[in-house]
């Protein structure tokens, strides 16, 4: 059966396409929506980029710069903003998948597939991100939409706040998302992969706190 890739299809009908997928043998536009996929993560990671989020490392350190060296450094910013807008789906779509594949016995293109489809949604949020950011003038922790607002109730450490902060609605909802196609595809029983699948975001979320801690971002 040849299974043509359709990303919101995925989101929209779950049943339908989880039946299509199981019967899949041969992909459909599986490149030309990849692309795609990178491209609008990249255009997003730039903008934000441009618009300057993330960077008060950058910002704080404008006295100490000429305008060239500081004109420079928002340069490298935007250049880094852009990379990590090409590996957010790199670790998203392929790394995930290799994880999972690692685990359930669901061949490797078909968790891509998977991962695709929500994918769409982490650029939804990426993008309504942006507005609540410039919008609001809030960082991540934050975020209304996240835990990191209740966290700062209950403590002042940093890097809790961050790590609840990358813990929104919309990360739950792809959780959910993955772990209906990955237990009707593999057989295994939802106890055993949703711990799976949350401790793959666990894992993201943690690694993004850390970075946002540390200001990493001032090396881009």
């Amino acid at each position: 059966m040849t299974f043509r890739v359709q990303l919101l299809k995925g989101l929209i009908r779950p049943l339908i396409y989880k039946y299509q997928l199981q019967e899949a043998e041969e992909f459909k536009y599986y490149k030309l929506k990849l692309a795609w996929l990178f491209l609008v993560s990249m255009a997003l990671f730039a903008v934000s980029g441009y618009l300057g989020i993330g960077s008060e490392s950058i910002t704080k350190e404008w006295t100490d710069l000429t305008n060239s060296e500081f004109e420079a450094r928002k340069q490298l910013f935007l250049l880094g903003k852009i990379v990590l807008g090409f590996m957010f789906p790199v670790i998203f779509l392929f790394l995930a998948a290799l994880f999972f594949w690692s685990i359930v016995e669901i061949p490797y293109k078909k968790l891509v597939v998977i991962q695709m489809s929500v994918f769409c949604m982490a650029l939804f949020e990426k993008a309504l991100n942006l507005l609540i950011y410039t919008g609001l003038n809030v960082d991540q922790a934050s975020n209304p939409l996240a835990f990191g607002v209740i966290a700062q109730y209950i403590t002042t450490n940093k890097l809790v706040c961050y790590f609840f902060g990358e813990i929104t609605i919309f990360q739950l909802l792809m959780i959910g998302i993955i772990s209906y196609y990955l237990t009707a595809l593999s057989g295994k029983s939802k106890k055993v992969i949703i711990p799976i699948v949350s401790l793959f975001f666990a894992f993201c979320w943690f690694i993004s706190a850390l970075l946002a801690y540390i200001r990493i971002g001032v090396f881009f």
